[in-house]
């Protein structure tokens, strides 16, 4: 039987390791940071793979029932009187929901289901998933959804933050801990030392796993915590 305590790390575990949950592959930094971080987890006795678990189905289903359930609630509370005072988002989101009818929602619902069940039947072989929080490293400030893009998860017509909500999908326990920092991107003016992050994630109910995961990862590395001159002089004097 698996220890449930907090301190006894992960050796025994059984852990799949997915750099991109089969949905489309991470930037090269978020790559690199979460390979390092399964290697320490076999390192520190656990039994690790890489391994995708099947979540096809998952974005026209996730995207019905955000979409549908959102507007739901905006004409509850009186958006749908008042389109033209209202954030284009929210307008947006309302056109959206009338391409879906009941048949789509609860077809929606039932491919929710399906993808809890795969998850449930994955996690028979491995005690946990790790992989990237996110696609990209952290954005500039101001970043976000264009007027082209359909769905808060693009910006620019790329997907930056595909594999977090599929856990509230499939209801499971998750965790985001920090397993690396960025370099300096020229390009781009961002400089290094932003965080980039691992998620761990169980079989519902198995939150003591991934607390037992994120405590042991975290304790066999040193974390300094990145410096950003934010403050002027005159500041830093008071």
């Amino acid at each position: 039987m698996l220890a449930a305590g907090p301190e006894d790390g992960v050796a025994g575990l059984r852990i799949a390791y997915s750099p991109g949950l089969g949905i489309r592959s991470p930037d090269i930094q978020v790559r690199e940071a979460c390979d390092a971080a399964a290697a320490t987890f076999a390192a520190l006795g656990a039994t690790v793979e890489e391994a995708d678990p099947d979540l096809s189905g998952l974005f026209p289903a996730y995207d019905c029932l955000r979409i549908c359930n959102r507007a739901a609630t905006y004409r509850a509370n009186g958006a749908s009187q008042a389109r033209d005072e209202m954030d284009e988002l929210v307008a947006r989101v309302l056109d959206q929901a009338e391409a879906y009818d009941t048949d789509a929602y609860i077809a929606a619902l039932g491919t929710r289901e399906a993808l809890a069940a795969r998850m449930r039947a994955f996690h028979e072989t491995y005690d946990l998933l790790i992989c990237p929080t996110m696609a990209v490293p952290p954005l500039p400030i101001g970043a976000g959804p264009e007027p082209k893009d359909a769905h808060w998860y693009q910006i620019d017509g790329d997907i930056w933050s595909p594999y977090t909500f599929v856990f509230n999908m499939t209801h499971q326990p998750a965790a985001s801990i920090p397993c690396g920092l960025t370099r300096p991107d020229p390009a781009s003016g961002l400089p290094g030392g932003l965080p980039l992050g691992l998620q761990i994630v169980a079989a519902p109910f198995s939150d003591d796993l991934v607390l037992r995961a994120a405590r042991a990862f975290e304790a066999s590395r040193e974390w300094k915590r990145p410096s950003f001159p934010f403050r002027s002089d005159a500041m830093a004097a008071e």
